[in-house]
């Protein structure tokens, strides 16, 4: 019996290594595993996300302004470079990133403005570059930049119906400042306003592509929904922002701003589900425009755009 202690002893030895063995190497097992899902979960698509949104019609001339072909547009047409924040693919019910509650940062150049402070008249700022004329029997109103002012100087509107608030080489802080309190005096007082046109942001995307890390579009979504959330009798409507032509506008190159528009208009498009979207900008694309300056349009112009805008809202 004394014997056969050391064989036994040999063989538990055996069974012992063996089982440290397997479990060394079921531990290097793990480990391997656990290294794959982490670099699956961490690794980066190979495939560009502007690919999915490149465009795939080309702009017509913009010598042909008065072309009778039209055709229903009824969506944005997609960057066909990728913005400093991306817009999502699919319209979602609220931005995917939180907005700013102001603008980042200031632009680097702004069109001329002068500090103001509350008139006598209204309880808020008017500078010299506002226009505020609403009839008391209105219905609808057109708020924007100096494209609205050029329609509301040069084009055979209804006078009785349509009221502006405008500001030339305005944008965001404006809208913050001064038209969004403009619109709830008008509203409340009484004023049987339907519809709201919304037409700002190129003034903005001028100098975002200057300053590498603007983009406003989460800014103005904010804005927009709020004022379709307070004011859930009006129909609010976002009207892309047009294109503009030529090579340069004073410092700006059309080029980039064109690109910084159609990223704009693809974010707010994107993220105001209860602001309904008129790609009356697109459609400018595809018909032709005429502009002296490669900004501003001529009377032709504004008066098609004005028609595309009723006849967009008030389907027969």
């Amino acid at each position: 019996m004394f014997r056969r202690k050391p064989e036994q002893v040999r063989v538990l030895w055996a069974v012992l290594i063996v089982l440290e063995v397997l479990l060394a190497g079921l531990i290097i097992a793990f480990v391997l595993r656990v290294t794959h899902d982490y670099r699956d979960r961490n690794e980066t698509p190979s495939s560009s996300h502007t690919e999915s949104l490149a465009p795939e019609t080309t702009e017509p001339p913009a010598s042909d302004p008065e072309s009778t072909e039209e055709e229903p547009v009824t969506e944005p047409i997609p960057p066909t470079d990728v913005p400093t924040e991306k817009p999502t693919e699919k319209p979602t019910e609220r931005p995917t990133q939180m907005p700013t509650e102001r603008p980042t940062e200031n632009p680097t150049e702004r069109p001329t403005e002068k500090p103001t402070e509350p008139s006598e008249s209204h309880p808020y700022p008017v500078n010299e570059n506002t226009s505020i004329e609403v009839p008391s029997n209105a219905e609808r109103i057109f708020l924007g930049d100096s494209r609205f002012l050029g329609m509301k100087l040069y084009t055979d509107h209804d006078k009785e119906k349509d009221g502006f608030i405008t500001g030339g080489g305005e944008g965001y802080n404006w809208l913050v400042r001064t038209a969004i309190p403009a619109i709830r005096e008008i509203i409340s007082s009484g004023v049987p306003i339907e519809k709201v046109y919304l037409n700002l942001g190129v003034n903005d995307c001028a100098y975002t592509y200057k300053d590498g890390n603007r983009f406003l579009g989460g800014d103005y979504s904010l804005r927009f929904n709020e004022l379709a959330d307070e004011f859930p009798d009006v129909r609010f409507y976002f009207i892309s922002v047009g294109p503009s032509s030529g090579e340069r506008y004073g410092g700006v190159e059309i080029a980039k701003l064109n690109d910084e528009v159609d990223a704009f208009n693809y974010y707010i498009f994107s993220h105001c589900p209860d602001v309904e979207y008129v790609a009356a900008g697109e459609y400018l694309q595809r018909t032709g425009f005429v502009s002296s300056d490669g900004i501003h349009y001529n009377k032709a112009t504004y008066q098609k755009l004005y028609d595309f805008i009723i006849k967009e809202t008030y389907p027969e």
